[in-house]
């Protein structure tokens, strides 16, 4: 409602109406992060025309969380019974009725002005395909900490073009604008994990703009990160089982970032030294043991 008025006074006024928008939101087993998640939603500037959250195969009370919000927000709630995130994500675009479509995560909270920040990216790029949002990390512990800062030091070092450009995409942040191509945009259901970044990369290698618009903010909280989570991220992340020179630049850096983060951080920089010193001492299984140590001391 408070959208198609903003349409009705932008077109009074001479100015080309704002694009309705497609929040999608894929879930599983997260009912209490989905509940700040949607409740960030609520309280947007400008609200959304639709909010879409496709349930993955949720075995807690994720149903409720989304029906308790139907007279709040314009909320639709789908279930795909296959555990499959990609599948998952298309399921939300091809039922997604906006213009646009913009992919927040779970486990993330969306800034007041996020959806404002949305349809200005577009003005701003309005041949991009994809828009990448910025996520911001916030964590409490020190395994959480250790793994924000990781995700944060990958997508700088990464994701990055030498023009300011994207050769990637990550979902928790993610606006898709499907007037800029003439396929539909589709993730790839043959990739468990990376499905985004697999997108973003068969984008760019098509000719495809993928922009960057970092005021369009959301935060991504890491709460109960687990050692073997943490450990799965490093080793994928700094490709440790090559025990590779950009692997160790990688988690140095990622040291690095923490040394500035308070007693927590210098904790978690402990831990990553750690990893460091180990993989060029010795080998992979060695790292992994002295990791283990590293961990159980610092939390």
């Amino acid at each position: 409602m408070a959208e198609s008025r903003a349409a009705g006074e932008q077109a009074a006024s001479g100015t080309p109406p704002s694009p309705t928008t497609s929040v999608l939101i894929v879930t599983r087993d997260r009912a209490g992060q989905l509940r700040r998640c949607l409740e960030s939603l609520r309280t947007q500037s400008s609200p959304p025309f639709e909010v879409i959250v496709v349930d993955n195969g949720s075995s807690d009370e994720t149903s409720d969380v989304i029906r308790s919000y139907e007279e709040r927000l314009p909320v639709r709630y789908l279930f795909e019974p296959a555990p499959s995130i990609p599948r998952a994500r298309n399921v939300a675009l091809t039922q997604a009725r906006g213009e646009v479509a913009v992919f927040i995560d779970d486990d993330c909270v969306a800034d007041p002005a996020w959806l404002d920040e949305a349809r200005r990216a577009l003005a701003i790029h309005p041949h991009a395909v994809l828009v990448q949002g910025d996520v911001e990390s916030r964590a409490r512990s020190v395994l959480g900490l250790a793994l924000a800062v990781n995700s944060e030091v990958y997508f700088a070092r990464h994701y990055f073009c030498a023009d300011g450009g994207l050769r990637y995409a990550w979902s928790a942040n993610l606006m898709v604008n499907p007037a800029a191509s003439p396929d539909p945009v589709r993730f790839d259901v043959r990739f468990r994990r990376s499905s985004d970044r697999e997108l973003g990369a068969r984008l760019v290698r098509q000719g495809h703009e993928v922009a960057y618009h970092p005021a369009m903010r959301v935060v991504h909280a890491y709460d109960g990160v687990t050692l073997g989570g943490l450990l799965v991220r490093f080793f994928r992340n700094a490709r440790l089982r090559d025990r590779s020179v950009s692997g160790l630049s990688f988690l140095r850096a990622v040291r690095d970032s923490l040394a500035d983060r308070g007693a927590v951080g210098m904790r978690a920089a402990g831990v990553i030294a750690a990893t460091v010193l180990f993989l060029g001492a010795g080998a992979v299984g060695a790292a992994y043991a002295q990791l283990l140590r590293a961990l159980g001391r610092a939390t």
